[in-house]
Protein backbone atom coordinates (compact mmCIF):
# COMPACT_ATOMS: atom_id res chain seq x y z
CA UNK A 1 0.00 0.00 0.00
CA UNK A 2 1.36 3.26 -0.81
CA UNK A 3 1.05 6.61 1.11
CA UNK A 4 -1.75 7.37 3.13
CA UNK A 5 -3.29 10.80 3.07
CA UNK A 6 -5.45 12.46 5.68
CA UNK A 7 -8.08 14.79 4.67
CA UNK A 8 -11.50 16.25 4.73
CA UNK A 9 -13.74 13.81 3.16
CA UNK A 10 -15.04 15.22 -0.18
CA UNK A 11 -18.37 15.67 0.70
CA UNK A 12 -17.71 17.65 4.03
CA UNK A 13 -18.05 21.55 3.99
CA UNK A 14 -15.11 23.68 5.61
CA UNK A 15 -16.13 27.07 6.54
CA UNK A 16 -13.11 28.99 7.87
CA UNK A 17 -13.59 31.98 10.10
CA UNK A 18 -9.55 32.67 10.58
CA UNK A 19 -9.98 36.04 12.22
CA UNK A 20 -12.05 34.47 14.87
CA UNK A 21 -10.68 31.33 14.53
CA UNK A 22 -13.52 29.12 14.19
CA UNK A 23 -14.66 26.54 11.99
CA UNK A 24 -18.36 25.02 10.70
CA UNK A 25 -18.15 21.61 9.35
CA UNK A 26 -21.03 20.18 7.65
CA UNK A 27 -21.90 16.66 6.28
CA UNK A 28 -24.89 16.86 3.82
CA UNK A 29 -26.78 13.34 4.79
CA UNK A 30 -26.14 14.00 8.52
CA UNK A 31 -26.71 17.82 8.73
CA UNK A 32 -27.78 19.38 5.23
CA UNK A 33 -26.52 22.99 5.05
CA UNK A 34 -26.41 23.24 9.20
CA UNK A 35 -23.12 22.51 10.75
CA UNK A 36 -21.35 22.39 13.70
CA UNK A 37 -19.38 25.05 14.63
CA UNK A 38 -15.94 25.05 16.49
CA UNK A 39 -13.79 27.06 18.47
CA UNK A 40 -10.08 26.50 16.96
CA UNK A 41 -6.71 26.91 19.12
CA UNK A 42 -3.36 27.43 17.04
CA UNK A 43 -2.13 24.22 16.70
CA UNK A 44 -6.50 23.61 14.98
CA UNK A 45 -6.55 26.21 12.68
CA UNK A 46 -3.00 24.72 11.62
CA UNK A 47 -4.42 21.26 10.99
CA UNK A 48 -7.88 22.78 9.38
CA UNK A 49 -5.56 24.44 6.71
CA UNK A 50 -3.41 20.90 5.68
CA UNK A 51 -6.52 18.70 5.91
CA UNK A 52 -8.16 20.57 3.74
CA UNK A 53 -5.30 19.92 1.17
CA UNK A 54 -4.72 16.17 2.19
CA UNK A 55 -1.30 15.74 4.26
CA UNK A 56 0.47 12.08 5.12
CA UNK A 57 0.41 12.29 8.91
CA UNK A 58 4.31 12.06 9.13
CA UNK A 59 4.40 15.20 7.27
CA UNK A 60 1.62 16.65 9.22
CA UNK A 61 3.32 16.33 12.32
CA UNK A 62 6.72 17.72 10.84
CA UNK A 63 4.99 20.49 9.60
CA UNK A 64 3.15 21.17 13.04
CA UNK A 65 6.51 20.75 14.88
CA UNK A 66 5.10 18.77 17.92
CA UNK A 67 7.77 18.98 21.03
CA UNK A 68 5.75 18.81 24.39
CA UNK A 69 3.93 15.86 25.53
CA UNK A 70 0.55 18.69 25.55
CA UNK A 71 1.03 18.89 22.26
CA UNK A 72 1.41 15.60 20.59
CA UNK A 73 -1.65 15.08 23.11
CA UNK A 74 -3.52 17.65 21.87
CA UNK A 75 -2.62 16.77 18.24
CA UNK A 76 -3.91 13.06 18.89
CA UNK A 77 -6.89 14.48 20.48
CA UNK A 78 -8.16 17.13 17.64
CA UNK A 79 -7.23 13.90 15.18
CA UNK A 80 -9.74 11.74 17.17
CA UNK A 81 -12.65 14.38 16.79
CA UNK A 82 -12.06 14.94 13.28
CA UNK A 83 -12.42 11.13 12.43
CA UNK A 84 -14.77 9.93 14.66
CA UNK A 85 -17.29 12.66 13.40
CA UNK A 86 -16.44 11.45 10.20
CA UNK A 87 -15.00 14.68 9.07
CA UNK A 88 -11.72 13.35 7.71
CA UNK A 89 -10.18 10.13 5.90
CA UNK A 90 -7.86 8.16 5.53
CA UNK A 91 -7.30 6.89 1.69
CA UNK A 92 -4.44 5.85 0.17
CA UNK A 93 -2.68 8.82 -2.41
CA UNK A 94 -3.87 9.05 -6.17
CA UNK A 95 -6.80 6.75 -5.22
CA UNK A 96 -8.68 9.41 -7.41
CA UNK A 97 -6.08 7.99 -10.34
CA UNK A 98 -6.78 4.06 -8.74
CA UNK A 99 -10.61 4.58 -8.96
CA UNK A 100 -10.54 6.47 -12.19
CA UNK A 101 -12.72 4.34 -14.58
CA UNK A 102 -15.75 4.41 -11.66
CA UNK A 103 -15.11 8.51 -11.02
CA UNK A 104 -15.42 9.20 -14.38
CA UNK A 105 -19.10 7.85 -14.04
CA UNK A 106 -20.14 7.48 -10.51
CA UNK A 107 -17.84 11.17 -9.58
CA UNK A 108 -20.67 13.56 -8.30
CA UNK A 109 -22.51 10.57 -6.34
CA UNK A 110 -19.42 8.21 -4.74
CA UNK A 111 -19.02 11.23 -2.05
CA UNK A 112 -21.82 10.90 -0.95
CA UNK A 113 -20.81 7.39 0.16
CA UNK A 114 -17.82 8.75 2.30
CA UNK A 115 -20.16 9.85 5.15
CA UNK A 116 -20.97 6.19 5.72
CA UNK A 117 -17.79 4.12 4.34
CA UNK A 118 -15.69 2.23 7.11
CA UNK A 119 -11.97 1.23 7.75
CA UNK A 120 -13.04 -1.86 5.55
CA UNK A 121 -15.19 -0.05 2.94
CA UNK A 122 -14.26 2.81 1.52
CA UNK A 123 -16.76 4.68 -0.73
CA UNK A 124 -15.21 3.37 -3.74
CA UNK A 125 -16.44 -0.53 -2.58
CA UNK A 126 -19.83 0.97 -2.01
CA UNK A 127 -20.39 2.18 -5.07
CA UNK A 128 -18.81 -1.29 -6.75
CA UNK A 129 -21.37 -2.96 -4.01
CA UNK A 130 -24.21 -1.37 -5.17
CA UNK A 131 -23.17 -2.23 -8.56
CA UNK A 132 -23.41 -6.20 -7.69
CA UNK A 133 -26.62 -6.01 -5.73
CA UNK A 134 -30.01 -7.83 -7.99
CA UNK A 135 -33.23 -6.49 -7.35
CA UNK A 136 -36.38 -8.05 -7.72
CA UNK A 137 -39.34 -5.78 -8.63
CA UNK A 138 -42.72 -6.82 -8.61
CA UNK A 139 -45.35 -4.17 -10.30
CA UNK A 140 -43.60 -2.01 -12.99
CA UNK A 141 -46.58 0.73 -13.28
CA UNK A 142 -46.54 4.11 -11.42
CA UNK A 143 -44.08 3.70 -7.92
CA UNK A 144 -42.56 0.45 -9.49
CA UNK A 145 -40.63 2.43 -12.50
CA UNK A 146 -40.30 5.42 -10.52
CA UNK A 147 -38.31 3.18 -8.32
CA UNK A 148 -36.00 1.37 -11.20
CA UNK A 149 -35.26 4.51 -12.55
CA UNK A 150 -33.30 5.96 -9.65
CA UNK A 151 -31.71 2.39 -8.97
CA UNK A 152 -30.28 2.90 -12.15
CA UNK A 153 -28.91 5.78 -12.15
CA UNK A 154 -26.75 4.11 -9.05
CA UNK A 155 -25.53 1.81 -11.43
CA UNK A 156 -27.61 -1.58 -10.52
CA UNK A 157 -28.58 -3.37 -13.75
CA UNK A 158 -29.20 -6.98 -12.69
CA UNK A 159 -32.82 -6.84 -12.33
CA UNK A 160 -35.75 -9.71 -12.30
CA UNK A 161 -38.60 -7.45 -12.91
CA UNK A 162 -42.47 -9.26 -12.72
CA UNK A 163 -45.87 -8.05 -14.11
CA UNK A 164 -48.68 -9.29 -16.28
CA UNK A 165 -50.20 -5.59 -17.48
CA UNK A 166 -49.47 -3.41 -20.65
CA UNK A 167 -48.46 0.14 -20.69
CA UNK A 168 -51.62 1.97 -21.48
CA UNK A 169 -52.45 5.67 -21.92
CA UNK A 170 -53.52 6.79 -18.46
CA UNK A 171 -49.93 5.47 -17.38
CA UNK A 172 -47.96 8.60 -18.78
CA UNK A 173 -50.19 10.61 -16.48
CA UNK A 174 -48.36 9.50 -13.67
CA UNK A 175 -44.87 9.15 -14.24
CA UNK A 176 -42.14 9.82 -16.86
CA UNK A 177 -40.63 6.30 -17.82
CA UNK A 178 -42.90 5.42 -20.59
CA UNK A 179 -43.88 6.75 -23.89
CA UNK A 180 -46.44 7.14 -26.38
CA UNK A 181 -44.54 4.37 -28.25
CA UNK A 182 -45.42 1.99 -25.37
CA UNK A 183 -48.64 1.78 -25.07
CA UNK A 184 -49.97 -1.39 -25.86
CA UNK A 185 -46.84 -2.93 -25.02
CA UNK A 186 -45.92 -5.40 -21.73
CA UNK A 187 -44.62 -3.17 -18.82
CA UNK A 188 -41.92 -5.56 -18.10
CA UNK A 189 -40.59 -5.65 -21.76
CA UNK A 190 -40.63 -1.60 -21.70
CA UNK A 191 -38.58 -1.67 -17.97
CA UNK A 192 -36.21 -3.72 -19.62
CA UNK A 193 -35.91 -1.75 -22.64
CA UNK A 194 -35.51 1.35 -20.26
CA UNK A 195 -33.03 -0.13 -18.25
CA UNK A 196 -30.95 -1.56 -21.44
CA UNK A 197 -31.13 1.97 -22.91
CA UNK A 198 -29.12 3.67 -20.05
CA UNK A 199 -26.79 0.96 -18.62
CA UNK A 200 -23.73 -0.90 -20.58
CA UNK A 201 -23.63 -3.86 -17.81
CA UNK A 202 -27.12 -5.38 -17.04
CA UNK A 203 -28.86 -8.62 -17.25
CA UNK A 204 -32.75 -8.45 -16.48
CA UNK A 205 -35.21 -11.37 -16.23
CA UNK A 206 -38.55 -10.43 -16.77
CA UNK A 207 -42.05 -12.66 -16.25
CA UNK A 208 -45.36 -10.89 -17.55
CA UNK A 209 -47.24 -12.99 -15.26
CA UNK A 210 -49.40 -12.64 -11.69
CA UNK A 211 -48.14 -13.41 -8.38
CA UNK A 212 -50.36 -16.33 -7.13
CA UNK A 213 -48.76 -18.50 -4.67
CA UNK A 214 -45.19 -18.71 -3.18
CA UNK A 215 -43.96 -20.79 -5.58
CA UNK A 216 -44.16 -17.86 -8.26
CA UNK A 217 -41.66 -16.43 -6.17
CA UNK A 218 -38.67 -18.72 -6.62
CA UNK A 219 -37.05 -16.85 -10.06
CA UNK A 220 -36.61 -14.29 -6.69
CA UNK A 221 -34.28 -16.69 -4.52
CA UNK A 222 -31.08 -15.35 -5.23
CA UNK A 223 -31.97 -11.74 -5.45
CA UNK A 224 -30.62 -8.80 -2.65
CA UNK A 225 -34.03 -7.51 -1.68
CA UNK A 226 -37.51 -7.42 -3.31
CA UNK A 227 -39.42 -4.46 -4.33
CA UNK A 228 -43.61 -4.29 -4.19
CA UNK A 229 -44.77 -2.28 -6.05
CA UNK A 230 -48.27 -4.08 -6.95
CA UNK A 231 -51.72 -2.41 -5.99
CA UNK A 232 -52.78 -5.92 -5.28
CA UNK A 233 -52.96 -6.79 -1.75
CA UNK A 234 -52.85 -10.12 -1.55
CA UNK A 235 -49.54 -10.55 -3.22
CA UNK A 236 -48.61 -9.04 0.17
CA UNK A 237 -49.48 -11.96 2.23
CA UNK A 238 -47.71 -14.35 -0.33
CA UNK A 239 -44.53 -12.13 -0.52
CA UNK A 240 -44.11 -11.72 3.26
CA UNK A 241 -44.40 -16.00 3.51
CA UNK A 242 -41.65 -16.33 1.17
CA UNK A 243 -39.79 -13.32 2.80
CA UNK A 244 -40.05 -15.23 6.44
CA UNK A 245 -39.00 -18.28 4.64
CA UNK A 246 -36.03 -16.87 2.44
CA UNK A 247 -34.42 -14.09 5.01
CA UNK A 248 -34.76 -11.75 1.65
CA UNK A 249 -35.32 -8.21 2.34
CA UNK A 250 -38.69 -6.69 1.23
CA UNK A 251 -39.06 -2.80 0.41
CA UNK A 252 -43.33 -2.12 0.09
CA UNK A 253 -42.28 0.89 -1.40
CA UNK A 254 -45.72 3.00 -0.63
CA UNK A 255 -49.11 3.97 -1.55
CA UNK A 256 -51.33 6.93 -2.24
CA UNK A 257 -54.90 8.15 -2.49
CA UNK A 258 -55.32 12.05 -3.94
CA UNK A 259 -52.99 13.92 -2.04
CA UNK A 260 -52.12 11.77 0.97
CA UNK A 261 -50.25 9.02 1.05
CA UNK A 262 -47.37 6.69 3.01
CA UNK A 263 -44.25 5.11 2.63
CA UNK A 264 -43.45 1.72 4.43
CA UNK A 265 -39.75 0.25 5.93
CA UNK A 266 -37.53 -1.88 3.96
CA UNK A 267 -38.59 -4.68 6.14
CA UNK A 268 -35.67 -7.36 7.02
CA UNK A 269 -36.89 -10.62 8.34
CA UNK A 270 -36.05 -11.46 12.08
CA UNK A 271 -34.56 -7.76 12.29
CA UNK A 272 -38.07 -4.95 11.73
CA UNK A 273 -41.36 -5.53 11.97
CA UNK A 274 -43.18 -7.68 9.66
CA UNK A 275 -45.95 -6.43 7.13
CA UNK A 276 -48.98 -7.73 8.67
CA UNK A 277 -47.58 -6.73 12.39
CA UNK A 278 -46.92 -3.10 10.80
CA UNK A 279 -50.87 -3.03 9.13
CA UNK A 280 -52.15 -4.36 12.45
CA UNK A 281 -50.46 -1.67 14.70
CA UNK A 282 -51.50 1.04 12.51
CA UNK A 283 -55.04 -0.59 12.99
CA UNK A 284 -55.04 -1.26 16.43
CA UNK A 285 -53.25 1.72 17.94
CA UNK A 286 -53.05 4.41 15.33
CA UNK A 287 -57.05 4.48 14.71
CA UNK A 288 -56.36 4.28 10.81
CA UNK A 289 -58.83 1.50 10.29
CA UNK A 290 -62.35 1.15 7.85
CA UNK A 291 -63.25 -2.11 10.20
CA UNK A 292 -66.93 -1.94 10.61
CA UNK A 293 -67.48 0.15 7.17
CA UNK A 294 -68.87 -0.74 4.25
CA UNK A 295 -67.90 0.64 1.03
CA UNK A 296 -71.09 1.79 -0.73
CA UNK A 297 -69.12 3.51 -3.88
CA UNK A 298 -68.04 0.91 -5.61
CA UNK A 299 -67.71 3.44 -8.57
CA UNK A 300 -64.68 5.07 -6.62
CA UNK A 301 -61.14 5.61 -8.52
CA UNK A 302 -58.33 6.63 -6.71
CA UNK A 303 -57.12 9.93 -7.76
CA UNK A 304 -53.06 10.71 -8.46
CA UNK A 305 -50.65 12.15 -9.94
CA UNK A 306 -46.51 12.22 -10.87
CA UNK A 307 -45.62 14.81 -7.80
CA UNK A 308 -46.87 12.30 -5.37
CA UNK A 309 -45.99 9.14 -7.41
CA UNK A 310 -42.31 10.47 -7.76
CA UNK A 311 -42.00 11.35 -3.72
CA UNK A 312 -42.88 7.96 -3.18
CA UNK A 313 -40.27 6.74 -5.51
CA UNK A 314 -37.85 8.82 -4.51
CA UNK A 315 -38.04 8.18 -0.45
CA UNK A 316 -38.40 4.37 -0.96
CA UNK A 317 -35.80 4.03 -3.36
CA UNK A 318 -33.19 5.70 -0.95
CA UNK A 319 -34.04 3.79 1.58
CA UNK A 320 -33.26 0.45 -0.13
CA UNK A 321 -29.83 1.89 -1.81
CA UNK A 322 -29.03 2.75 2.41
CA UNK A 323 -29.65 -1.03 2.90
CA UNK A 324 -28.00 -1.93 -0.05
CA UNK A 325 -24.78 -0.13 0.79
CA UNK A 326 -24.39 -2.30 3.66
CA UNK A 327 -22.75 -0.05 6.09
CA UNK A 328 -25.81 1.76 6.72
CA UNK A 329 -29.34 1.04 7.64
CA UNK A 330 -32.81 2.65 6.19
CA UNK A 331 -34.11 5.72 8.35
CA UNK A 332 -37.18 4.28 8.07
CA UNK A 333 -36.47 0.74 10.15
CA UNK A 334 -39.21 1.15 12.62
CA UNK A 335 -41.32 3.77 11.29
CA UNK A 336 -43.83 4.52 8.54
CA UNK A 337 -44.02 7.90 6.93
CA UNK A 338 -47.01 10.12 6.17
CA UNK A 339 -47.37 12.57 4.05
CA UNK A 340 -50.24 14.96 2.70
CA UNK A 341 -49.42 17.06 -0.38
CA UNK A 342 -52.52 19.61 -0.16
CA UNK A 343 -50.07 21.48 2.97
CA UNK A 344 -46.89 19.45 2.39
CA UNK A 345 -47.13 18.10 6.23
CA UNK A 346 -45.15 14.71 6.79
CA UNK A 347 -45.86 12.34 9.95
CA UNK A 348 -43.72 9.74 11.43
CA UNK A 349 -45.23 6.85 13.41
CA UNK A 350 -42.68 4.64 14.91
CA UNK A 351 -44.20 1.00 15.41
CA UNK A 352 -43.81 0.45 19.33
CA UNK A 353 -42.84 -2.77 20.22
CA UNK A 354 -45.15 -3.11 23.61
CA UNK A 355 -48.19 -3.09 21.24
CA UNK A 356 -47.10 -4.49 17.93
CA UNK A 357 -48.07 -8.79 16.88
CA UNK A 358 -44.11 -9.39 16.25
CA UNK A 359 -43.32 -9.36 19.81
CA UNK A 360 -46.83 -10.84 20.53
CA UNK A 361 -46.17 -13.78 18.70
CA UNK A 362 -42.11 -14.11 19.49
CA UNK A 363 -41.11 -13.72 16.14
CA UNK A 364 -38.89 -10.73 16.51
CA UNK A 365 -36.13 -12.25 18.47
CA UNK A 366 -33.06 -9.23 17.84
CA UNK A 367 -35.50 -6.88 18.67
CA UNK A 368 -36.42 -8.22 22.00
CA UNK A 369 -32.71 -8.26 22.85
Amino acid sequence: MGIVIIRFKPYVKVLLNESNKEVILSRPMKDGDHGDKYELSDMGLEMIRYLVQGISRQKLIENLKLESQDEKTEFEEILELLTSMKYIGYEEENANEKYKDIEQIYGRLIPLWGEIETKDMNRYDIQKSIMSKKVGIIGCGTIGMGIISKLVTVGIGNFVLVDNDVVSRTNLTRQCSFTLKDIGKSKVEVAKKFIQERLENNKIDIYNKKITSVEDLNVMDDVDIIVVASDEQQVDTIIQKYSIHTGIAVSYSGGYTGNTGKIFPVIIPNINHQYDCIIDYLQRVEGKSTEGYREINNGFKVSSNSSISEFISSIASFEIIKFLTGTTSPYLMDKVLFFNFSNYGIEEITIDNAHCSCIRNGSLPLLQS
